[in-house]
């Protein structure tokens, strides 16, 4: 077994522990915020600026698609073999892990949406940050295992 056999599921080991590292060094959360507050901006534009329900929900149901459409993207370039850069297939993860740290995030205060009225509430990410490394994790080890399948 070479590393070329298990080269995603060793990108998710990396972003897992990056994600772990991430509640001490809080820059990687808070950078993974920084479109999810984009959204609120824009949404609450659109929506009015008191109406948090609406806004998060709209939030979450947009991260959410982009979620499954980028995580479908990675999975299928990767089985047709599509991404031949490891740096290109290393962004791939990185931008799908950006994508379920705020959607977990989102997740979590959706019986409350109320404290989106704090500018501080994004700063709650930090508490499931450490556990959206586990979405990158799973995603390497089902294409590696795919691969070999395909490969057989």
């Amino acid at each position: 077994m070479t590393l070329s056999t298990i080269k995603h599921t060793f990108i998710g080991i990396c972003l897992a522990i990056m994600c772990v590292l991430g509640f001490v060094i809080i820059i990687f959360p808070i950078l993974a915020m920084l479109f999810p507050a984009l959204l609120d901006f824009l949404f609450s534009l659109i929506l009015g600026e008191t109406n948090y329900a609406a806004i998060g929900i709209a939030t979450l149901i947009t991260l959410l698609i982009l979620f499954i459409w980028w995580t479908f993207r990675l999975v299928t370039k990767t089985l047709k073999k599509q991404i031949t850069s490891n740096y290109r297939l290393f962004g791939y993860y990185v931008i799908q892990l950006f994508l379920v740290a705020p959607l977990m995030f989102y997740f979590l205060i959706a019986n409350n949406w109320e404290v989106m009225k704090d500018g501080q509430f994004v700063f709650g990410i930090i508490i499931v940050f450490p556990f959206a490394g586990i979405v990158p994790l799973s995603t390497g080890i089902v294409v590696d295992i795919l691969r070999a399948l395909k490969s057989r």
